[in-house]
């Protein structure tokens, strides 16, 4: 177990790495001493106690001083990881991502591995859109089944109120979600378990998924944390490469949490005022009421216009759009999931997506 020193002015953010760190159960992996307060860091400096890394906000960092760490790692308030001359980590992402530039730059600076848990670490790719239409759960079980073809073990996750992929995905046998929440929300520790009793492969993509829950007040209730736990408990079965994360299009923290816990969210945009102007309110919504959970989430959004038809209307919006998929007007009257599935010219344009978001370098 490594000890961590984390010195940081900001009592809210760290409040907030606490609680991630505790609800994730990566405190199994590591002991962490939070100050936030100079003169307790100026005592704690000088009493020379040692840890393995100190993790220091770049404004009390001082040039030429020696800390008793056997890695010290500035926390910068621009994303510079590891771009700079000293070690750094931007403070403002994924705590996910975080956390690995952490590992590396521990692992480069003491000449050792740590020897984290498990030895599969999952990508974990959501799919968004603010509006419904936008053709999300599409590009969703599309990017899992691409993946899948690719060699990789892919788990599609449907975490929506009201869920359409059992019509795409069909897994044979296994309990189904509502299973899985009440375990989640009452029987924690048998979750685990349940979770491999209820994944099952789709024998015509090679996805694994579970079988759709029976209510929509079930998902609808699921907290923050418990959609955290839920992730995390997956990813400790150590047995998929990539987690496609199917979300609904509604501000909710169960929304929020699974955002926090991907690498990259994929969201949607169609070329559209009401599209554009719904996805503008929502991040100033976020902004507004969870500025950390904003800061956190908003490095890890990658937006792309879907059904594009070759040309996008001139807007002010300030949105950086990373990419675009194509209007099928073949899927304008869907009849089978093969007509859903088998579209080479979407499979084409989804793969540049993949690449760009170096999913298909691993």
């Amino acid at each position: 177990m490594v000890t961590i020193v984390w010195v940081d002015p900001d009592q809210e953010y760290l409040q907030l790495v606490s609680r991630f760190l505790r609800v994730s159960g990566r405190l199994s992996e590591m002991n962490v001493i939070y100050i936030s307060n100079q003169e307790e860091w100026e005592r704690f400096a000088a009493s020379a106690q040692h840890c393995d890394i100190l993790l220091i906000h770049e404004n009390w960092l001082e040039k030429g001083r020696t800390y008793a760490s056997r890695c010290t790692i500035a926390v910068t308030e621009k994303n510079s990881n590891g771009e700079t001359a000293e070690r750094s980590v931007a403070k403002y992402q994924s705590m996910d991502a975080l956390l690995s530039v952490v590992y590396s730059l521990y692992a480069d600076a003491a000449g050792v591995q740590w020897n984290r848990t498990g030895n599969r670490a999952a990508k974990v790719i959501s799919v968004f859109s603010s509006c419904g239409g936008s053709g999300k759960t599409t590009v969703a079980v599309n990017l899992a089944k691409l993946l899948s073809s690719g060699g990789s073990s892919v788990l599609y996750l449907n975490l929506e109120s009201v869920t359409s992929s059992d019509i795409w995905l069909e897994p044979e046998g296994g309990e189904n979600f509502s299973t899985i929440i009440y375990y989640l929300q009452h029987e924690p520790e048998q979750l685990p378990a349940k979770l491999r009793a209820s994944i099952r492969k789709d024998p015509y993509t090679g996805v694994y998924c579970i079988n759709p829950h029976h209510s929509v007040r079930e998902m609808q209730q699921l907290s923050g944390g418990q959609m955290k736990q839920f992730i995390d408990r997956i990813l400790e079965l150590e047995e998929y490469d990539y987690i496609v994360i199917d979300l609904e299009s509604v501000y909710h923290e169960r929304v929020l949490a699974s955002m926090q816990a991907s690498q990259w969210t994929i969201w949607l945009l169609l070329d559209d005022l009401q599209s554009i102007s719904r996805t503008a309110r929502w991040l100033d919504e976020l902004a507004f009421r969870q500025p950390q959970e904003h800061a956190f989430i908003r490095p890890s959004l990658r937006f792309f216009t879907n059904k594009y038809t070759g040309s996008m209307h001139p807007s002010d919006h300030s949105l950086q759009i990373s990419g675009v998929l194509p209007y099928i007007p073949q899927w304008k009257n869907v009849r089978s999931k093969e007509q859903l599935l088998m579209n080479r010219m979407f499979d084409d344009n989804l793969m540049q997506i993949i690449h760009l978001l170096g999913g298909a370098a691993g």
